[in-house]
């Protein structure tokens, strides 16, 4: 008796095993090894927006402090 729930048990791990390696062998068919490539240069593109965005926000915030001062004087 147990050995039957033990194979069953075996049979359905196996199973998922098998439809998760089906699953990832079809990405990698379907999207290539391109597709990890394009997710990286995607996030370095928007890390290198959000520094250049970072970077204007404090010149202008610096160019506003300079207005301000040559107002003072």
């Amino acid at each position: 008796m147990w050995i039957w729930i033990i194979v069953f048990i075996l049979f359905i791990v196996l199973s998922i095993v098998l439809e998760e390696a089906g699953y990832y062998i079809f990405k990698q068919y379907l999207y290539g090894s391109k597709y990890g490539k394009q997710l990286k240069w995607k996030i370095r593109m928007l890390t290198l927006l959000t520094l250049i965005k970072k970077k204007f926000q404090i010149n202008t915030h610096q160019t506003k402090n300079e207005k301000i001062h040559k107002e003072i004087m």
